[in-house]
């Protein structure tokens, strides 16, 4: 699993595009590359675009799994928003699994979205957006 970062200046907010198979023992890297990242500021808004990642050796399990470590990083990503962007119906299943596991593990919304524009419209939307 592979995480390319970037982070949209233009609109102040971090594009994580997910590839490869998904493994939860390769979380810490990403979230440690995020947080080290020269543009990190907590709090800031997050895109996870899942559309070309595969979740084909995925289940509950894995996503408990996913939202524990989520919870070891939540204090350093901050309040704030954060989105997953799915491809498939059951991609889309697995962000809601891991959206209700990990939402109450910290400060940050957590929102699933198919639609790109949608996903991007309630990330950005000023209104409750956390302060960073």
């Amino acid at each position: 699993m592979n995480w390319e970062i970037t982070y949209i200046d233009g609109k102040n907010y971090v594009r994580i595009v997910s590839t490869g198979i998904f493994n939860v023992k390769e979380l810490p890297r990403g979230f440690d590359a995020l947080l080290s990242s020269d543009f990190w500021k907590k709090g800031i808004p997050l895109l996870f675009d899942n559309s070309d990642l595969s979740f084909e050796n995925a289940n509950f399990g894995a996503m408990k799994e996913a939202s524990i470590c989520y919870l070891y990083f939540a204090e350093r990503l901050g309040p704030g928003k954060a989105v997953l962007l799915m491809k498939s119906a059951a991609n889309f299943g697995f962000g809601r699994q891991f959206q209700f596991l990990a939402e109450d593990k910290g400060e940050r919304q957590i929102r699933v979205y198919s639609n790109e524009a949608e996903a991007l419209d309630w990330l950005l939307d000023p209104r409750n957006l956390a302060h960073y």
